[in-house]
């Protein structure tokens, strides 16, 4: 199916631009926009202004919609945050691997 000049120049947009162009063209929400253009850019190192966070290709719109489509606890579109940081998920697998005998070597 052939797409119009509009939909093709959209289309480009959505592959090229900045994901925080695509959220100031779609939404005047500042809040809405840093919502979803965290989702969008989450795990990614490259910031909502860096060319090509809106696309498709660096899966920026997958990472958004697998956070607004997920859940946690039997709530949709919720998930979360590591109390702590990621280092205290470490830290807890560390201190209970202790509790059971383990020695742990590291190298600091």
């Amino acid at each position: 199916r052939r797409i119009g000049l509009d939909n093709a120049v959209d289309f480009y947009e959505l592959m090229t631009a900045p994901i925080a162009k695509i959220m100031n063209k779609w939404f005047e929400s500042d809040v809405l926009k840093a919502t979803l253009g965290t989702d969008g850019v989450i795990g990614f190192a490259a910031s909502p202004y860096d060319i090509g966070t809106g696309s498709l290709k660096r899966f920026t719109i997958y990472v958004l919609l697998h956070h607004v489509l997920g859940g946690l606890d039997n709530r949709s579109s919720t998930w979360g945050y590591v109390m702590g940081g990621m280092g205290a998920v470490s830290e807890a697998i560390a201190k209970a691997a202790r509790s059971h005998g383990a020695e742990l070597f590291t190298d600091q």
